[in-house]
């Protein structure tokens, strides 16, 4: 029942405070035809947590679908249950990760940008449980704009591809894994602080059309 951006806005305030953005409240995540960021163009996104280069996380994620791809056009939205990963992992591998650092960089073409530092694991800031931050590294030979650069501490630079490469096997593990087929209509609200998230790449010129409202912690 949101047919106009100022609904979803009152339907999000009842959650709590809005989490402004230059453009306003609501982000309309849709292809652009010049686009400058892979958040506007057909291609994928990879794992990541929103707000990250701003001083405050939004807690929650609205998003509201206006328009849904058909379903062999792609473009699901991805989701991964850090807490449940890291309750099931080993404690020699969690250690590890404890000492993990990440310096993530990249150039501010539309509102968001930057350069921020952030341990791999956190305390949820609301429950307190550890949470994994992580915003994954472009993949190889796919098209991706506006590409984003990390810096890894606490890894050996040797042996840097293959703490990558299991990280990113550990994430899309099915058990943590989930990736939401759009309908138009379609209501999300998903925890920013416990979960990453990203979208699979989808043919481009299509429909899709999904509306972002972040709500502060």
């Amino acid at each position: 029942g949101f047919t106009d951006p100022e609904r979803l806005t009152r339907y999000g305030e009842e959650w709590g405070e809005i989490m402004m953005w230059p453009f306003g409240a609501v982000l309309d995540v849709k292809e652009h035809e010049n686009a400058t960021d892979h958040i506007f163009d057909s291609s994928y996104v990879p794992l990541h947590w929103d707000g990250m280069y701003k001083p405050t996380l939004p807690e929650f994620q609205l998003f509201h679908c206006v328009h849904a791809p058909a379903a062999d056009e792609g473009g699901r939205t991805t989701f991964i249950n850090t807490r449940q990963l890291l309750t099931e992992l080993d404690g020699e591998r969690l250690a590890r990760w404890e000492r993990v650092h990440i310096t993530y960089r990249i150039k501010q073409v539309v509102h968001y940008g930057g350069q921020v530092r952030s341990p791999l694991l956190v305390p949820h800031p609301v429950s307190g449980e550890t949470v994994l931050r992580y915003n994954e590294p472009p993949r190889e030979g796919v098209r991706f704009l506006n590409q984003h650069a990390l810096d890894i501490e606490g890894v050996a630079p040797a042996e840097q591809a293959a703490f990558l490469q299991d990280l990113h096997q550990r994430l899309y593990d099915p058990r943590y894994f989930y990736a939401h087929q759009w309908q138009g209509g379609d209501v999300v609200i998903a925890d920013n602080l416990g979960l990453l998230h990203g979208r699979e790449g989808f043919t481009a010129r299509s429909a899709r059309h999904i509306q972002r409202v972040h709500i502060q912690a």
